[in-house]
């Protein structure tokens, strides 16, 4: 059933309603739920200390097992409130399967700000996910959920030389300047904004605005509407990230 829905909804992708617009339906059931509860499978012990620039920094990974040496990348950015853990369980599935490591780095404070350029601390953590698993990447895939969205998309304007592709789920940054944009990249990556229609923290007219100005500068940018879809990532994020996956992975 699930391949179904993730057929369905890449079928769709290449159907535009409008632009670089689409809208998929994965049959997500976070709008029938009574409750919003979510504690990640992965124990916070299991976090991963490293220093950088004479402080204590941390990030979780998951690493498929049996893989080769070289292999994708994709760093991980949680939402607002919590770690790098819920990246890493909402992850490993689709990791699994398609043979890519997870980075998950920790916000300060359960948290990120755009207003703080801390992407030499998210390459770090990815750098020494890679060092301590004996692993190599020439594709580096940034992801983020809600507040993390902010922070990829925010990194995608400052940094796009550094990534293969970007995708983000439930956040958008319709105020970011143009004064941010790197207008020195040699290639721009491809953006994917997956939003619920139901979203009630972020509108799609506040997609359409992020897209508008990324698409501006030169952004092969896609916002993908999520239809009878809200904020809340937990209760479907295997489905989720097999479109999302589908999306930064394409040739």
């Amino acid at each position: 059933m699930i391949i179904r829905i993730v057929a369905i909804s890449l079928a769709l992708l290449s159907s535009s309603v409008m632009g670089s617009e689409y809208k998929i339906d994965l049959k997500l059931n976070d709008l029938k739920l009574s409750k919003f509860e979510y504690v990640p499978a992965v124990n916070e012990r299991e976090r991963i200390n490293f220093r950088y620039r004479d402080e204590v920094k941390s990030y979780f990974v998951h690493v498929p097992k049996s893989t080769p040496k070289e292999m994708p990348v994709v760093v991980a950015l949680h939402g607002a409130g919590r770690s790098g853990s819920s990246m890493v369980d909402a992850w490993r599935k689709c990791s699994d399967k398609h043979g890519f490591m997870v980075v998950a780095p920790n916000g300060v404070g359960n948290n990120w700000d755009v207003a703080i350029d801390d992407s030499g601390f998210i390459n770090e953590a990815m750098k020494d996910a890679l060092n301590k698993f004996g692993k190599s990447s020439k594709k580096i895939y940034l992801f983020g959920h809600s507040n993390g969205a902010r922070k990829a998309i925010s990194l995608a304007a400052l940094y796009p030389n550094e990534y293969t592709a970007i995708a983000v789920h439930a956040g958008t940054l319709p105020e970011l300047t143009k004064s941010a944009i790197n207008h020195q990249a040699s290639a721009l990556p491809r953006v994917g904004i997956f939003l619920g229609d139901r979203d009630h923290i972020f509108s799609v007219e506040s997609a359409r605005e992020t897209t508008a100005w990324l698409e501006k500068y030169g952004y092969p940018t896609s916002l993908i509407i999520m239809q009878n879809h809200s904020h809340w990532y937990y209760e479907d994020f295997d489905r989720i990230n097999a479109s999302v996956w589908a999306f930064m992975s394409r040739i």
